[in-house]
Formats: structure tokens, C-alpha cells, sequence
């Protein structure tokens, strides 16, 4: 068993249209609904829903910012668990945890 489940891919994107277009081309999965508009797009099936690929708006450009893609999982024993786990396998935290998500990187 994995530490988490698997949520989605989360790529990082400086306007949303603009990403939908081109993820939505490329993948062939449609723009599905979003309670987080403006913020957070999601590619993948309408009925039942379930994103795919999240694109998340971010101000940072490509230069700025080192990981442009990421994903999310939901830690099966909590997030403070995950992150140990993790990091006793290699990981490290990329920056503290200021919400529910957390920030690990593989080196």
C-alpha cells in the first residue's frame, strides 16, 4: 500500500484559459467544473466528476519557479505521517507546511 492516494496531476499555469486550451487539446480530457474559478481548472470526466489534471493559477513565471508540476495525494495516516515517511525515503521538505497540503520533493 502507498502512503497516500493518488488525487491528480497539478500543473502550474500563469492563466487558466490559456491552460485549458492547450491541456485540453493535448490530452484530449474536457474542462470539467470548478468551485475554486479563477484560482484552479480541472480537466477530466463531468458524470461522475473526476479531475484528472488540476491547473492551478500561479503569479510565479517558468524562470521563477523550479517545479511547475506536482502531485497530490490524500495520506492514508494523516499528513505529518506522509511527510515523515517520505522524507525517511529519500525526500526532503521544500518549504513548512502551511495548510493541509504538503511539500515534499524527491532529490
Amino acid at each position: 500500500m502507498g502512503i497516500g492516494t493518488f488525487l491528480a496531476t497539478v500543473i502550474n499555469v500563469n492563466d487558466l484559459d490559456v491552460g485549458e486550451a492547450f491541456w485540453s487539446e493535448v490530452t484530449g480530457l474536457p474542462v470539467i467544473a470548478s468551485s475554486y474559478a479563477g484560482r484552479f481548472s480541472y480537466l477530466g470526466q463531468a458524470d461522475p466528476w473526476k479531475q484528472e489534471i488540476t491547473l492551478q493559477k500561479v503569479d510565479a513565471t517558468k524562470d521563477d519557479e523550479p517545479n511547475r508540476l506536482h502531485i497530490d495525494i490524500a495520506p492514508e495516516e494523516g499528513v505529518d505521517r506522509a511527510m515523515a515517511r517520505i522524507v525517511q525515503l529519500g525526500g526532503n521538505i521544500k518549504k513548512a507546511r502551511l495548510s493541509l497540503h504538503a511539500r515534499v520533493k524527491a532529490d
